[in-house]
């Protein structure tokens, strides 16, 4: 049946297949074997901004800041005692002489068009509020940006390495001592209780510092009634002896305040980055070729093999 050919000669690689050797890929003319091409990288897939702003393959392309009223950001400041735009996030009473440095540290939660409608006011020894005692400038402040109070720079800028944005008497706070920030002469958020000496309180800062959490659906500001449960505290005494914030065992969480829920929503996170091949792809599985290959052989008790190979225990050829 073979034409006066061997087919060994014509196919030498025959004879390594049938000896155990490997099989060629499919497309090689003799192989019975197929492999699975690797599929290109996959796309990230496109996403959409949590803010209601467009879509996005990374939270890096979500502005979080939205006019639509169905954004979540849009709902939370509608649940706001004001349509302020600045939080407070931040006070700290630090060690160095003095006391310093003394600071506030605010947020912006959308766009701030006009600064000097903000203003600000500490409450000392529980003696009421002092109203509005200081009031920003500077014009307007984009989303998402801090600003820093302090009542004075030098030693600011020796524990925090950078310049306060404004330097103001009125955030000369003792630890002890609650903070007001108002909008359009309003109070727009507080820390701490105007009507409350703050020694031995639960949010008395003395030596340490206190910081808003982050927050998710809840709205993050609460006009002039104190929410403890929206703050960590350091406690008192817990930055004593430290020379810079970076070192401190009990750090400032300084600048760090975010709004928690800005995500690129269902976009990929398994896609390769650019210029990777993503892992090797796996072979699929090659099931054994079928024993009904070709039976044709001059022996009638002749079989295949799994593989198409003769068998050889009946002296089949």
């Amino acid at each position: 049946w073979q034409g006066n050919r061997n087919l060994f000669i014509d196919h030498p690689q025959l004879a390594s297949i049938y000896h155990g050797g490997p099989r060629p890929l499919l497309g090689d003319s003799l192989g019975y074997d197929c492999t699975i091409s690797p599929p290109p990288p996959p796309s990230p897939n496109s996403g959409i901004c949590s803010d209601g702003s467009g879509s996005c393959t990374s939270v890096d392309q979500c502005p979080c800041v939205s006019t639509s009223a169905a954004s979540p950001f849009d709902r939370k400041l509608q649940t706001t005692t004001s349509s302020s735009q600045l939080i407070i996030t931040g006070v700290i009473d630090g060690p160095l002489p003095g006391g310093l440095p003394k600071m506030v540290e605010l947020y912006a939660l959308g766009d701030v068009t006009d600064l000097s409608a903000y203003g600000i006011g500490s409450a000392n020894n529980g003696g009421g509020s002092d109203g509005q005692e200081f009031t920003l400038s500077g014009g307007s402040l984009p989303a998402r940006s801090f600003i820093t109070i302090a009542s004075e720079s030098v030693e600011f800028a020796n524990y925090f390495g950078e310049t306060p944005t404004y330097t103001s008497g009125a955030v000369g706070v003792n630890g002890d001592d609650a903070i007001e920030l108002f909008y359009n002469g309003e109070v727009a958020d507080t820390f701490g209780d105007v009507r409350v000496d703050g020694t031995d309180q639960a949010w008395e800062y003395v030596d340490g510092w206190a910081y808003r959490k982050e927050v998710g659906s809840v709205a993050p500001v609460s006009g002039s009634v104190f929410q403890i449960g929206d703050w960590t505290l350091s406690g008192i005494n817990a930055v004593d002896g430290c020379a810079d914030n970076d070192s401190c065992g009990s750090s400032f969480p300084f600048k760090s305040f975010s709004f928690g829920v800005c995500e690129c929503l269902g976009a990929s996170t398994s896609a390769p980055t650019t210029g990777s091949t993503g892992p090797p792809p796996t072979k699929a599985p090659v099931p054994e070729p079928a024993t009904s290959c070709s039976t044709i052989s001059r022996r009638k008790d002749c079989r295949r093999e799994p593989g198409c190979a003769w068998s050889r225990s009946n002296g089949c050829y």
